[in-house]
This record gives C-alpha cells, sequence and structure tokens, in this order.
C-alpha cells in the first residue's frame, strides 16, 4: 500500500507541500499532518478503522472530556469519533465503494421507538426539554446503521480484536491506578471508596463492563488468532475485579447474570477459568477495600444498613420507583413527555423525589405512555430475536458463540436497565451494532433491505464465513 502512494507524485507532493508549510509554523506539525493524512487515507480505504477508532472514544466516555461547548453541549472525544465515523463512511459511500445505509432487523423497531419519542414531545407541556433526548437517540442510531453498513466481513475479526485489546488495556490500567486521583471515588461517606473508571459514575462504568466484556469473551473463545490466548487471560481476570472496583450493587447482580452463559462459552477451557478464579481471589486484596465492598453488598441483603452508613440510595430509588408508577397512572396515553419525569417526580412526591428516574422502564412508561412502551418492548423482541438466531442459527461454532455473547449482553444490559436511564448509553448502542453486524455475516439473519429490493431481485446473498475471514 505504501508503495502505491508513494508511486502517486501529486499525492506525494502535495504532502511534501503540506509539511513544508507547518513546518514553518510548529517543528512537530509535519508530523502531525502526515499522521493525520495518512489516517485519512486509511478510513476512506478501510471503513472498519474510523468505526473502530470510535469505539476508543466511546469506552474512554467521561475521560475524552474537553472544555469546549457548542450550542451548549460538552465536546467530547466519544462525539468527534462517531462524527468522523460517520462522515468517512459517507465520503466513503459517496465515491460508490459502499452503500449509503443497510437495512437492520432492528431498523423498524427503531423508528418505532424515535416515533414513540416525538408524540411524547408534542404532547409535552415543556417540548424543550426533549429535544436533545431525541437528538441523541438518533445519532446513536445513525452509528449503529453506519456500523451494520461500513464494516465489511473481512474486517470483522480484526476490528474484534482491537476492541478486545483496547478494552484489556484500559481495565488493568484502571485496575493498577484506582487509587490515583481521579480514578478513586469517594463519595458520601468513606466506606463508599469506588472506583469509576473511565466513567464518571461507577454504576455507569460497571454498566460498560457488563455489556462490553461478554460479547468479547465470546469473540475470543473461538479465535483462532496468536493474540486470542494472552487477550482472553487477561479480560477474564480484569473483567471481574473492575466490576468488583466499582463496588456497584447492581453491576454485581448483572455480573453475576453473565456468569453461566461464560462459564458455558468456556465449557472446553475449565482450567481457564480456575485460573482466572485464583488469579482474581490473589489481586483482589491489593486494588480493592475488602472491609468498605462487604459493607457495601451486604445492603443488597439487609437494606436497613444503608440508614446506618449515611446513604439511601435504595429507598430513593423506591421513590422513584413509586413516582414512575403514579405517573403513568395518570398519564397512560403519551406520557408526560420527554424529558419531564423530574418534574412530574417532584409534584407527585410532594418533592420527595425529584431527580431522574434511575430506571429505563419506568422513565419510558412514564414519559412516552402506552406508545413508547409498545415500541420499546417491539425492539427488545427483534434485539433478542437477533441474538438468539446467532445462537442458533449461524454456521460455525465461533459465530454461534459469538450470537451467544450478545444474547448475555443484551441480558446484563436488560438488568442494569432496571438501575439506571440507558437510553442513551453509546457503548451499549456499540454493542448492539457489532452483534447485528456478526449474526448478518454468519447468515443468521435474512434481513429483506427495502432499499436494495429491486436490485437484489429476490436472490439472498451468500457470504462466507467470519472464521474463514478472520
Amino acid at each position: 500500500m505504501i508503495r502505491r502512494l508513494l508511486s502517486q507524485n501529486g499525492l506525494v507532493l502535495a504532502v511534501g507541500l503540506i509539511c513544508g508549510a507547518t513546518s514553518v509554523l510548529e517543528s512537530w506539525l509535519p508530523v502531525v499532518a502526515v499522521l493525520g493524512l495518512g489516517l485519512l487515507y486509511l478510513s476512506l480505504t478501510r471503513p472498519a478503522v474510523p468505526v473502530a477508532l470510535a469505539f476508543v472514544g466511546i469506552l474512554l466516555d467521561s475521560r475524552g472530556m474537553m472544555d469546549v461547548k457548542v450550542l451548549g453541549l460538552p465536546i467530547t472525544l466519544s462525539k468527534l469519533m462517531v462524527v468522523y465515523a460517520v462522515g468517512t463512511h459517507f465520503v466513503h459511500a459517496l465515491m460508490g465503494k459502499s452503500p449509503l445505509m443497510r437495512w437492520s432487523p432492528a431498523s423498524g423497531p427503531m423508528a418505532a421507538v424515535i416515533m414513540a419519542m416525538l408524540i411524547s414531545l408534542v404532547n409535552s407541556v415543556d417540548p424543550s426539554l426533549g429535544y436533545m433526548d431525541i437528538a441523541g437517540v438518533l445519532m446513536l442510531i445513525l452509528m449503529l446503521h453506519v456500523m451494520y453498513t461500513a464494516v465489511p466481513e473481512v474486517d470483522l475479526p480484526w476490528m474484534l480484536r482491537f476492541m478486545c485489546l483496547v478494552t484489556v488495556s484500559l481495565l488493568t490500567w484502571n485496575i493498577l491506578t484506582q487509587r490515583a486521583a481521579g480514578f478513586y471515588v469517594t463519595l458520601d461517606n468513606a466506606w463508599q471508596q469506588r472506583t469509576s473508571g473511565a466513567y464518571g459514575d461507577p454504576n455507569a462504568w460497571s454498566t460498560c463492563l457488563v455489556v462490553v466484556c461478554p460479547m468479547l469473551l465470546a469473540f475470543l473463545a473461538r479465535d483462532k488468532h496468536w493474540t486470542a490466548w494472552p487477550l482472553l487471560i487477561g479480560l477474564l481476570a480484569a473483567y471481574p475485579l473492575a466490576v468488583l472496583q466499582s463496588m456497584s450493587r447492581a453491576g454485581l447482580l448483572a455480573f453475576a447474570l453473565t456468569l453461566p452463559g461464560i462459564a458455558y462459552i468456556l465449557r472446553d477451557k475449565k482450567w481457564l477459568l480456575v485460573s482466572a478464579v485464583v488469579a482474581v481471589l490473589i489481586i483482589v486484596p491489593l486494588t480493592v477495600n475488602i472491609e468498605s465492598m462487604l459493607l457495601r453488598y451486604q445492603t443488597l441483603v439487609d437494606p436497613t444498613l444503608e440508614a446506618d452508613l449515611g446513604h439511601a440510595s435504595l429507598r430513593e430509588r423506591e421513590g422513584l420507583l413509586n413516582a414512575g408508577i403514579k405517573i403513568f397512572t395518570q398519564y397512560p396515553v403519551t406520557g408526560v413527555g420527554v424529558g419531564m419525569f423530574r418534574m412530574f417526580a417532584s409534584y407527585v412526591s410532594a418533592g420527595e423525589v425529584w431527580k431522574i428516574a434511575h430506571n429505563s422502564y419506568v422513565n419510558v412508561a412514564a414519559e412516552q405512555g402506552i406508545p413508547g412502551i409498545l415500541a420499546h418492548l417491539y425492539l427488545m423482541w427483534k434485539l433478542i430475536g437477533s441474538a438468539w438466531n446467532g445462537w442458533v442459527k449461524a454456521r460455525t461454532d465461533a459465530e454461534r458463540t459469538l450470537g451467544l455473547g450478545f444474547l448475555i449482553s443484551l441480558g446484563a444490559y436488560g438488568a442494569m436497565a432496571a438501575t439506571l436511564n440507558l437510553a442513551t448509553f453509546a457503548i451499549a448502542w456499540y454493542m448492539l451494532g457489532v452483534g447485528l453486524l456478526s449474526g448478518r455475516y454468519a447468515g443468521a439473519e435474512i434481513v429483506e433491505d427495502p432499499m436494495e429490493r429491486a436490485k437484489a431481485m429476490g436472490q439472498k446473498p451468500t457470504t462466507p464465513s467470519i472464521e474463514a475471514a478472520a
């Protein structure tokens, strides 16, 4: 590829002129310019590159925050990487090298979700509070469809290995530096010594872990590349350690839900599971405050301990749940409007609770009413069906295992959604895109694309397996 580039005299001359011009300003600018041009060329010729880079930006989350705002919104690395991936894909499509967009198994349900949000917004007493939520969901749907369209099958295994490498590196860094400034979160009381990883909230960080790690473990368990074994060992040890460090009670329960599926995936690697358990038992006392962790998890068994320890998050969530139920019973048809839960929760609870719902299901029911419930149930049904098809109908063992990993991640996401508002949780949308994409290439999903119906002439495409592409 480099030799082909150097043979383009005009391109070499243009790069030389750019380097010469930038060197006048700063000595390091030519290096940055060459790297930037190289990345742009690679992104336009290999569409999976910007999609993989978007994973890095999203995974870093609050660590990618910048002191810049546009239209009142903070600019983050994740937003920039997603915009870059979408932009390079559109350029690639305009060059005629790929379709602009493909119809996925979840496209119809996602359109229904947007319609339900718009109906709710129109009937809201203050529509201005819901526009950004809808814009966020639209952006994430666009990102998912760019992934579904842009990433060719030959690049999917390498993209997944890159995701595994980045995840293991970030988790290891977080585990080893959890007491450093900015990575050690102390909340209301000293007993709540929790880590939030790359996120600003320990619960959001644990949600990221239980959504991302099962699918990556499923891929590594059947990957035949030489990098699979060290990455699998690293992720098996880092995943539970990072969850324990967060001290998230919901995260612990969701993690427990993923364990049977992960054990089944690794059923032919029992020695590896035993080694991971031993490693975790050895490292936990060195990286986690055991006393604080046990005190926090004891509140799952005896919620009254929260009052003795100076915290009341479980009681607060109970109040939010009751407020959400009252809101839905009073406004069942279209809800109170996207973004309006906080205001109405304060009203129906006489000021007892005023926060966001901390429960995605309650939030949808209260803000969007029956249309929102039906639209989201439709989306859940299609996503679970896609994951099930990937596990049952895929052609190879590697593809079926990845489908099972997708199903496990969906289950963990569903569990965490009962404790957090996750409508715009970007890393979950990204992993949905990975799961749908793997199902497409595994032959588990034969989706009639309305945009390509005339071209396809009713013939079902045949593609090689992911395992063969690896």
